[in-house]
C-alpha cells in the first residue's frame, strides 16, 4: 500500500520533470540549430534523458500506482509546453 504524499509527490515530480524535459527540448535545439555552443546542445540533449530515466526509476521503486501517475503527468506537462509554444508561434498542433 503506497502512502498519499508517496502518490502526490510522484504527480508534481512527473510534471515538473515533464515541463523541464520539453523547455530544455526546445533550448537545446535552438542552441544546436543556432551553431553558438553545439556540445551544449547535445550535453543538454544527453542530460534531458539521463535526468528523465533516473527519476522515473525512483518512482518504479515506489511501485506501479506511483509510476503509472508519474508518467500520466509528465504527458501533461508535455500538453502544457506544447500549448504555450504554440501560443507563442503560429505554428498549429495537430
Amino acid at each position: 500500500m503506497i502512502s498519499s504524499l508517496t502518490l502526490i509527490l510522484s504527480i508534481i515530480s512527473g510534471f515538473s520533470l515533464g515541463v523541464a524535459f520539453f523547455m530544455a527540448l526546445k533550448v537545446s535545439s535552438i542552441l544546436y540549430l543556432s551553431g553558438t555552443s553545439i556540445w551544449g546542445g547535445l550535453l543538454l540533449y544527453i542530460m534531458r534523458f539521463v535526468i528523465t530515466i533516473w527519476v522515473f526509476w525512483l518512482m518504479a521503486g515506489f511501485g506501479a500506482v506511483p509510476l503509472l501517475s508519474g508518467f500520466g503527468c509528465f504527458l501533461l506537462g508535455r500538453f502544457f509546453v506544447l500549448r504555450f509554444l504554440a501560443r507563442e508561434t503560429d505554428w498549429k498542433i495537430p
